[in-house]
């Protein structure tokens, strides 16, 4: 089903049972000032669902019982996985890949990389190491982020860091370096998931025992 007022490009491919909200565009040609060579077409698997007001560039791919909610943004050439869930006014950037099963209502820039069953309710930046050049010609590596860790509201995560599987980076936290897998980034220190006391950090690290 596609709403009232919404734009699809004749290259998507739509699967079975999608419904696409009114006033959405699916498969949006970039600005030429960015330098992406979108893949010529998108994909919409089955079942999945886009609300009001998205904007899904080419080269897109999202997996069979996604949803992306209001207002969301998704850039071109990226890649999302089966039954994950980009909340109200996500913004999605360029080539970036998405795991099956998150939830995501934090930003994600160009070449994020973030495993299955990951809940991003942070920031990520680039280090931006170049300040006095164009905003379009910033091409640094992005964080990736390990499958089953949670970012919690508000940390930022900046840089070409890496943060390991069922890890749990505490709410407003900013995080510069590595974090191993099976770890709680609190305070500002690294602490093996097996350290921490706190009745939060048992439950979650006992799931993935």
């Amino acid at each position: 089903m596609i709403g009232v007022g919404a734009i699809v490009h004749p290259t998507v491919n739509i699967g079975q049972g999608c419904t696409i909200g009114p006033y959405s565009i699916v498969g949006y040609s970039p600005d030429d000032r960015a330098g992406i060579s979108p893949v010529i077409s998108s994909e919409l698997a089955a079942e999945v669902r886009v609300e009001c007001f998205c904007v899904i560039e080419l080269g897109v791919s999202i997996g069979c019982g996604a949803t992306v909610d209001h207002y969301v943004r998704v850039g071109a050439n990226t890649t999302v996985g089966a039954e994950t869930y980009l909340l109200y006014g996500t913004r999605v950037h360029r080539n970036v890949r998405i795991g099956s099963r998150c939830r995501i209502s934090g930003n994600c820039p160009d070449g994020t990389i973030i495993g299955d069953g990951v809940t991003h309710f942070g920031r990520i930046h680039h280090r931006y190491s170049n300040p006095a050049g164009s905003w379009e010609g910033t091409d640094e590596p992005a964080p990736k982020i390990g499958s089953d860790t949670v970012i919690g509201a508000g940390a930022i995560l900046i840089g070409e860091i890496e943060i390991g599987e069922n890890c749990f980076i505490a709410a407003g936290e900013v995080v510069r370096c590595d974090v191993p897998p099976r770890s709680m980034y609190y305070g500002g220190v690294i602490i093996p998931g097996d350290k921490w006391t706190g009745r939060l950090a048992q439950a979650f690290f006992s799931q993935g025992a």
